[in-house]
């Protein structure tokens, strides 16, 4: 049996998919906040509205160890293959694509938990459960940091300090394990700048 519903994750550029067989019951989709709360004196608690939270999606349902009606790919396929693929995306380290063709879901999620279990009485069939976030990509801006040329003068009776004559770039690409505190301290002269 088959219908125009359908849910499907894919990973390593799509190159590899894989359909459910059974449609879990429910799927829980989660839309949260991480708003910021302020009390201030004489007004009360402030809300500060932040940009929402990344989505939560959670479902389950089983892998079947032989066919019967409910399944919606041509036959029951091995559920262990299912459980090895799931386990592979997970430990990737790479964000998976999630297509729900009735939920409106169709976008790129990190598998966050994926339980599974066996049941006696149904030898052959995976329970599982799936807690999946969405991953938003994260771009690595640009930063040009301008500098401004100090002069100083210095009286005659002193002695003359060594001059720095090193050329300071104007732009900076920032790399990994960069932080602003680091490259203000070796463009500035000091982190807080």
């Amino acid at each position: 049996m088959s219908s125009n519903y359908q849910l499907w994750m894919t990973g390593n550029g799509s190159s590899e998919k894989l359909r459910f067989p059974v449609h879990p019951e429910r799927i829980d989709i989660t839309r949260g906040s991480i708003n910021d709360t302020l009390k201030i004196t004489g007004v009360g608690e402030v809300t500060v509205i932040q940009k929402p939270a990344a989505d939560r999606v959670k479902f389950s349902s089983f892998f079947p160890g032989a066919d019967f009606p409910g399944i919606q790919v041509g036959s029951a396929r091995n559920p262990m293959r299912y459980v090895k693929q799931l386990n592979k995306w997970k430990d990737s380290a790479k964000p998976c694509r999630l297509v729900s063709t009735a939920c409106g879901l169709c976008g790129y999620y990190t598998i966050e938990n994926f339980t599974y279990y066996e049941m006696g009485g149904d030898v052959g069939t995976i329970y599982y459960s799936l807690d999946l976030k969405l991953y938003r990509a994260v771009t690595i801006r640009k930063v040009t940091i301008q500098t401004e040329t100090a002069t100083a003068t210095v009286p005659s009776e002193q002695k003359e300090e060594r001059v720095d004559d090193t050329v300071r770039p104007k732009t900076y690409t920032v790399k990994k394990g960069d932080c602003l505190w680091n490259i203000a301290q070796r463009f500035y002269g000091a982190g807080a700048k």
